[in-house]
Order: C-alpha cells, then structure tokens, then sequence
C-alpha cells in the first residue's frame, strides 16, 4: 500500500507539473507527438506496402503444355503433384483442355484467321495446358518450380517470363528497403527527440534532485516522480499522435472511397493495428524510464562524484 501510494502521489504531480506549466509542456508534447506521428506513419506505410503486394502484385504464371499422348490419368497424376506444393509457391490452377483451347480459338474471329493455316476441319493440333498461378515473386524459386514441372512425366514444355519475375522481384526488394530504411530514420529521430528532451527536463530539476539528495532520499525515491514526470509526457504525446493518426487514414480511406472509379475496388489503407500500437507505446515507455535513469546518474556523478 505504502509503494502504491507513492505511485500515486507521483502520478498527481507529474500531472500537476504539466498542468500548471501548459504553454512550456505543450511545446515539448508537441515536439514529441509530431515525430511520434511520423514514426507511426512511416510504420504504416510499411504494412500497407506488403498487404498491397500481396492484393496487387500480379504473380508470374508458368504454362505447363502436356505432351499430345497425354491421357485423363497423366493429367491426374500432374494434378497431385500440383496438389503437393506449398501454398506460399503455388496459389492455384487451371486445366485447359485441347478440345477447349480449341474452341476458344474458334470463337476468337481473330486468331482464328491466323491460325487458320495450321487449323484442319479433323484435326486438332493444340496440347492440353495447365496455367499455374505461383504465389510469391522470387525469380529463384519461380525457376526452381518451372524446372520441377517441366520434368514431370508427359509433360512437353514448361514456360514462364522469368525476366518479369526478376523485374517484379527486385521491385519488391527495392521498395521494402526503402520503407525500412524510412522507419529506421523514424525510429532513430524518436530516440533522440525523446531522450533530449527528457535529459533536458531532468537537468532543469538539477537543484531538486541535489536537495532531495542531500536530505537522504533514496534514488528510487528520487527518480519515481521523475520517471511518472517523463513517462506521461510521453504516453501523452503517443495518444495524440495515434489519434491523429487515425483520423488521417480514416480520412484517407473516405477520400479513396470517392476516387473508386479510378482506383478500382478494395483500395483502401489499413489502419495500424491496436497490439502494435500497443508494442510501440511500452517500447517508447521502457526508453523514457532507461533516458530518465541515465539522466539522473549523471546529475549525481557530476554533483557528488559517484
């Protein structure tokens, strides 16, 4: 009860502290909640960006063409072992049959006169296909499947565009590494907005703090208000920030709903979810309290060389 209750009277100054001194804490918070913002921005666009590769991003497609004598248990057969690979490589297929391919090839009045010298009333010289839908953009594994199909029994040839699955790939890469190096930046600015302007305010209570020392106060006694003082600065800065965050996107998203007809359906920006929210909060929490502490020593080091 007795640490509760220095908790508590801990919590009421820090927040008397800031109330009582709006316009210099309302700076500070400011400061804090702007790079904060643009922190979570940059986080984010970092979601949306792998969540709109993974909806948008068109993946390479291998054409599998069976060999003519190619039978109803050859194809079921090619089947199963579609069937075996993992759904992070292979998402779907489709099975064309000669007879169907052929009579698409009717129906389009077009390559139907350029085929039309190939093409005999009895005979149908189209192979039986499948069309795999691959699931991920690395050319590597791209080429690694295209190699395991061709060699499947009866099948004649096996064809994907590698180069677009090379072009796509390194899109991919490129983009990731700027959005992560953006976040890294963010994250380097926070730490340092933060921890300057926490060791600033703690080398403003030098005198305090060498009071309260020299009267026997413990250094946890000392450093409790101090860190509730920091700590609800900050906790108030991310609550601003997340707020205002979410407002942006929900803005966004109402001004996407209304341009739908130039970007299509489902687009829209995912908002950050609460947990990482959450995360975000408790890590910026431990580095004020590990800024308050280091702080502190150092106003004791300097004041009585300990």
């Amino acid at each position: 009860m007795k640490l509760l209750a220095q908790h508590l009277r801990s919590f009421n100054n820090a927040w008397y502290n800031i109330l009582t001194k709006p316009v210099e804490h309302f700076i500070n918070i400011m400061a804090l909640t702007v790079i904060i913002a643009i922190c979570l921005i940059a986080i984010i666009i970092g979601n949306n960006l792998s969540h709109w590769q993974q909806k948008n991003i068109l993946h390479p497609q291998i054409t599998i063409y069976l060999d003519r004598s190619a039978n109803s248990k050859d194809i079921a057969k090619i089947e199963k072992e579609l069937h075996k690979f993992d759904h992070s490589l292979i998402s779907n297929y489709k099975f064309i049959s000669k007879e169907q391919a052929l009579v698409e090839l009717q129906e389009d009045k077009n390559l139907k006169e350029i085929a039309s010298d190939t093409l005999e009333e009895n005979a149908n010289p189209l192979p039986d296909v499948f069309i795999v839908e691959t699931a991920t953009n690395n050319s590597q594994d791209i080429e690694r499947i295209n190699i395991q199909l061709g060699q499947l029994p009866k099948v004649d040839n096996s064809h994907v565009d590698l180069n677009y699955a090379q072009k796509i790939s390194h899109l991919v890469r490129f983009s990731s590494i700027i959005v992560q190096a953006i976040q890294l930046i963010c994250i380097v600015l926070v730490a340092l907005v933060v921890y300057n302007i926490i060791r600033l305010q703690m080398l403003l209570k030098v005198d305090a703090i060498s009071v309260s020392r020299l009267i026997g106060a413990s250094d946890s006694f000392i450093m409790r208000p101090l860190i509730h003082y920091a700590v609800w600065q900050v906790t108030l800065a991310t609550s601003i920030a997340a707020l205002g965050v979410h407002f942006l996107n929900k803005y966004l998203n109402q001004l996407l709903s209304t341009m739908q007809p130039l970007f299509g359906n489902g687009i829209q920006i995912l908002p950050l979810p609460w947990l990482q929210m959450l995360v975000i909060w408790l890590v910026l929490t431990i580095f004020t309290i590990f800024t308050v502490f280091i702080a502190v020593r150092w106003v004791f080091r300097n004041t009585y060389h300990i």
